[in-house]
């Protein structure tokens, strides 16, 4: 019989919709802790698979391994969730194909029987600062394979797993999208602060250019004619 979380804590505290339950993630997923061997096995040369000491390759969902190995010790299969457990905890990532892992990373992969992997992912993003509290209260604020088993998470039917996911899945892509738009404009202010700030603008509103207007050397680069470069006063 599966262990039922106890009630009083945290989010546990939520009342649940009919048909949820709580549960502990050990209870509906695989957990491994991962395990470093030697330095001397370790390439740069992608021989092998990739070795994922902690959270130092995460990108925003997938890693970015820049070592590998011959001769795994502790392996995260593809598309299971890597957890960091050591300083600073609660970092998450995708293994977008099969890894390695380190003493400072875990691995979760869910039953899929009884929870929806996308759905997972995000209830671990949610529930992710209950261990990131037993974490800081440890000597080297890391957790261990029971504080992360123990993690209680808020389980609905299968089906609505999925949709939930689902939305949550397309707001993330939203949110992907408009970071993409905020930085194409973040590069085009930068190149028109540049023009501006060493050009200016013609009475026509127009930024100067050296083709219709006249310019001339200084120590800031060129400048337009009339221009002057002026220290800034010290009180």
């Amino acid at each position: 019989m599966a262990f039922k979380c106890k009630e009083g804590r945290g989010k546990e505290m939520v009342k649940l919709p009919e048909g949820w339950e709580r549960r502990r993630l050990g209870d509906v997923s695989s957990v491994i802790m991962g395990q470093s061997p030697s330095s001397s096995l370790i390439n740069k040369e992608g021989k092998g698979l990739p070795f994922l000491q902690g959270n130092a390759e995460f990108t925003s969902k997938y890693p970015n391994p820049i070592n590998w190995i011959e001769k795994p010790l502790k392996t995260a299969s593809k598309g299971s969730i890597l957890v960091s457990v050591r300083a600073p905890i609660g970092d998450l990532n995708f293994a977008n194909s099969q890894c390695c892992i380190g003493r400072g990373l875990a691995s979760i992969e869910a039953n899929g029987f009884i929870v929806d992997n996308n759905f997972l992912w995000y209830s671990m993003h949610y529930f992710i600062n209950e261990l990131i509290k037993i974490g800081q209260g440890s000597t080297f604020e890391a957790i261990g394979r029971n504080e992360l088993r123990n993690l209680c998470i808020s389980l609905p039917p299968l089906p609505e797993q999925r949709k939930i996911a689902e939305i949550l899945e397309t707001a993330d892509k939203a949110i992907e999208k408009t970071d993409a738009i905020i930085e194409k404009y973040r590069r085009i202010k930068q190149g028109l602060m540049q023009d501006l700030l060493t050009k200016g603008i013609d009475e026509k509103g127009q930024i100067r250019s050296e083709e219709t207007h006249k310019f001339k050397d200084s120590p800031l680069g060129r400048l337009p004619e009339e221009w002057e470069v002026a220290k800034s006063r010290q009180r």
